[in-house]
């Protein structure tokens, strides 16, 4: 999380999945860092011109109003840019304030936990259906993607950075891979 106008990020995962930087400071369970560029997600899009959808991953949590202001950005980026955007986030209230306000807004379930699948199981048996999900590595085995397979609903799998890794769970029927590897993208099969 941003600490206000401060270029400074805190995050209160010691182990960032994407790595600290060598501007990290570890701070009891977190760390923080210097966040001098941040790349403003218009400037994204403008880059991207429509060429691929990109997906905005949830950080934090939010309290309902500040989950309606959320929706609200979210809502002027969709106009300017129809189509172009996927909601993802372990943050589910503002992800099914999104799905209501929303409706053409794609909307995926990130799950890292077993005690998350615990949640979310149950609604989705009940007929909840995101428009997929967004899922650790580590709960990807064979039983529970057959499961989502049967329902219909598909999934990513976050963070794949080994390529043995990338062929496992695109062979459990993962309908893609986030990475931080461009070089590990590139060599996936279309």
């Amino acid at each position: 999380r941003r600490l206000g106008p401060l270029p400074l990020l805190f995050d209160w995962r010691r182990h960032a999945y994407h790595g600290l930087g060598p501007w990290a400071v570890p701070l009891g369970n977190g760390y923080l860092r210097l966040d001098v560029n941040p790349l403003p997600v218009d400037e994204v899009m403008e880059a991207t011109r429509g060429r691929c959808r990109l997906l905005v991953d949830v950080k934090g949590r939010y309290t309902p109003a500040y989950a309606r202001q959320y929706v609200a950005a979210l809502e002027r980026l969709l106009e300017a840019a129809p189509g172009q955007l996927v909601l993802c986030g372990q943050e589910w209230g503002v992800l099914e304030a999104a799905r209501r306000a929303l409706p053409s807004l794609p909307v995926r379930y990130s799950l890292e936990t077993p005690h998350q699948w615990q949640r979310l199981w149950p609604r989705l048996r009940d007929g909840l259906r995101p428009d997929g999900l967004c899922l650790h590595r580590s709960l990807v085995e064979p039983q529970r993607a057959a499961l989502l397979a049967d329902m219909g609903i598909g999934f990513y799998v976050w963070t794949v950075d080994r390529p043995e890794e990338a062929r496992r769970v695109l062979e459990l029927g993962a309908e893609g891979v986030i990475t931080n590897r461009l070089d590990l993208l590139a060599s996936l099969p279309r």
